[in-house]
């Protein structure tokens, strides 16, 4: 994948079909850049506290930081931690994102019919976070 940089407000045609190029062949990484570029967008009019001390916004940067605290937070490896973030739900991507910015800790539950669920475990943000790995970039 190769990174682009996005200095103003692009059609959504141009917008997914830049996303696409940059993806290459991995459609399913494309439709979470997708998910996520307009979870930030919502994310910047509705929290822009989140956003104080970033220059730059990585989405690439950002699933792998994803994918980790995933692969921490599920003891598994990172090959699976990947596959269980293509697999999540819009709602559940959009929560991981949201606590990964604000430096949330959070859980992974599955409940009796091997559902999975993210709950947030309200924590203060500390040196170990998502964010603080985004802002050492």
């Amino acid at each position: 994948p190769r990174e682009q940089t996005i200095t103003a407000p692009l059609p959504p045609e141009d917008l997914s079909n830049l996303i696409y190029e940059c993806c290459g062949e991995e459609g399913s990484i494309a439709v979470v850049t997708q998910e996520i570029v307009y979870y930030l967008g919502m994310l910047i009019r509705t929290e822009p506290a989140l956003f104080r001390e970033m220059l730059r916004l990585r989405v690439g940067l950002i699933i792998q930081v994803m994918i980790s605290e995933l692969a921490i937070v599920l003891d598994c490896e990172v090959l699976q931690a990947t596959s269980y973030l293509l697999n999540l739900s819009p709602f559940e991507l959009k929560n991981l994102l949201h606590h990964i910015l604000s430096g949330q800790e959070f859980s992974v539950e599955t409940t009796k019919e091997s559902q999975r669920t993210m709950s947030i475990v309200d924590l203060p943000k500390n040196d170990y976070s998502g964010i603080a790995k985004l802002k050492a970039s």
